[in-house]
């Protein structure tokens, strides 16, 4: 492409359009328009597409890493998916192991971890004052008379 247009910038080529006798206006629109026509014959129109909400620095290289980082992200998230599928099938596996063999205490074991079960020891130290005292203080209703 620029090889060829400067081919045709030659001094010759110019010269032949440049006349004596002709006005110093009608020359430089003659010369213009060479110039016009060997630049339309070089170069290639382009439709090009902006958007109002494009950033001046988004160039190709810009899209590109958008472009892999989104396929990273794709992929590490399709590997999360897999993998919390898998823990769940392997869990569900080992209950069910618990289950077939029987074991009384694996099960239960497994279900307080299936219902977030958990044994609340520190609420009876809390209250050990209310441990020590007598059961009734109200009146004395089961007392036979």
């Amino acid at each position: 492409g620029s090889v060829m247009l400067l081919a045709m910038f030659r001094w010759k080529t110019l010269g032949s359009c440049i006349h004596v006798d002709v006005t110093l206006t009608r020359t430089t629109d003659s010369i213009l328009c060479y110039v016009k026509n060997c630049i339309d014959i070089v170069t290639v129109d382009e439709c090009i597409q902006v958007y109002p909400n494009q950033k001046p620095w988004m160039n190709g290289d810009v899209r590109w890493l958008l472009k892999e980082r989104t396929t990273a992200f794709s992929v590490a998230q399709a590997n999360l998916e897999r993998g919390i599928r898998q823990a769940k099938l392997d869990h569900r596996r080992r209950i069910e192991d618990h289950l077939d063999s029987n074991n009384n205490r694996q099960v239960w074991q497994g279900v307080q971890h299936l219902t977030n079960y958990r044994i609340n020891i520190g609420a009876a130290e809390d209250n050990a004052s209310v441990a020590e005292e007598p059961l009734s203080c109200g009146p004395q209703q089961f007392h036979p008379h």
